[in-house]
């Protein structure tokens, strides 16, 4: 379990960043600067001259170490199912306002006043808001900035808090591997799963990920670096294949209603 910035900031030096996607690039928001003195420390010097190499590479890392812990943060105080998959399908399934109600229900009966904070609190799961606005919860992965790492971290905080794991997309090739020969999002969520003793399990109409017991102390010692590591020796076009045949396993139905 991660408890600090600076726990997954040493992390990030064991791992494969890849490719970072930017809202906007080179910039982290003040609330990310302000609570970082290497990010503040270089946000000055760029004020009087431009970033050399290494500098630029210092600031990535610790731009994606603080958005990893974000991610992983809000994942692991979370509660109820978390749900990977798309974006597409996520929004086209309507998954972040039922996200947002399940919730709520979670949190029992209220008064009117609570009722309204909780409203405001939890309500705020949209595709228009990401983890670093206040009061949005972690059971949808939403980001200004994304790389591998920060989605692994999101992952990771479900993991070490024992969560189910509901799959929005359908595994089909299209979901699991792409045209330019890499794996899509989807299939490395469910590689990380599988590698850190999930298993798949067929409940109703949702294909959900569960973690049994006898794999708990697996789970509650998965990091970042193992995630890597693990990645690095099956991101091949036959791994996106044996996930696209895997066999679900027949899980028992809630009796209520699934959260």
């Amino acid at each position: 379990m991660y408890t600090s910035t600076q726990q997954i900031r040493k992390e990030i030096d064991k791992v494969v960043v890849g490719f970072v996607w930017e809202a906007t690039p080179q910039e982290a928001p003040a609330k990310i600067v302000a609570r970082n003195s290497t990010l503040k420390m270089l946000a000055r010097m760029k004020n009087f001259a431009p970033w050399s190499t290494a500098q630029a590479e210092s600031y990535q890392k610790e731009v994606i170490a603080e958005y990893c812990w974000v991610a992983y943060s809000k994942s692991f105080a979370s509660t109820g199912d978390m749900v990977v998959g798309r974006q597409a399908d996520l929004a086209r399934q309507g998954l972040y306002d039922k996200v947002a109600e399940l919730v709520k229900k979670e949190m029992g009966p209220l008064s009117q006043e609570q009722s309204a904070a909780q409203d405001n609190k939890f309500g705020k799961i949209s595709p228009n808001l990401t983890l670093l606005d206040e009061g949005t919860h972690g059971n949808l992965l939403n980001q200004d900035k994304w790389a591998g790492p920060v989605n692994d971290a999101w992952i990771l905080g479900g993991i070490h808090r024992k969560a189910k794991f509901r799959l929005s997309s359908p595994r089909i090739m299209e979901n699991l591997w792409n045209q330019q020969g890499f794996l899509v999002v989807t299939a490395r969520e469910i590689i990380g799963l599988l590698h850190f003793g999930y298993q798949l399990q067929q409940v109703g109409p949702w294909q959900v990920f569960v973690l049994p017991p006898e794999n708990y102390k697996t789970a509650a010692n998965a990091t970042l670096a193992q995630y890597s590591r693990h990645l690095q020796t099956c991101s091949t076009i036959a791994m996106a294949q044996q996930l696209r045949d895997l066999e679900a396993k027949k899980g028992q139905r809630r009796t209520a209603k699934p959260r």
